[in-house]
C-alpha cells in the first residue's frame, strides 16, 4: 500500500504538471524503475524532475523542469 501511494502521488504530480490531469491515463507512463528509483519513462516529457516530500506521515511530490528545494524543517506539519 505505501508503494502504491508513492507511485500515485508521483504520477499525479506529473499529470498536473502537464495540465492534463485525469485525461492522461496513468498506465501510459512510468515514474520509477524496477528498483524503485525515480526514473521517468513511457510517454513522459523529457527533462522533467520530481521531488518527493514526507510531511508528518503524508507523502507529497512535485514535478517540473527545475530542481526543487528541500523544505525546511519548520515548514513541515
Amino acid at each position: 500500500p505505501a508503494e502504491v501511494l508513492r507511485l500515485w502521488v508521483l504520477k499525479e504530480s506529473y499529470m498536473k504538471y502537464c495540465g492534463k490531469g485525469m485525461w492522461l491515463p496513468p498506465h501510459t507512463f512510468s515514474v520509477v524503475d524496477a528498483q524503485g528509483n525515480i526514473s521517468p519513462g513511457g510517454d513522459i516529457e523529457p527533462d522533467v524532475c520530481f521531488r518527493e516530500y514526507m510531511l508528518a506521515g503524508a507523502h507529497a511530490a512535485v514535478c517540473g523542469k527545475d530542481s526543487f528545494p528541500v523544505i525546511p524543517q519548520e515548514f513541515m506539519f
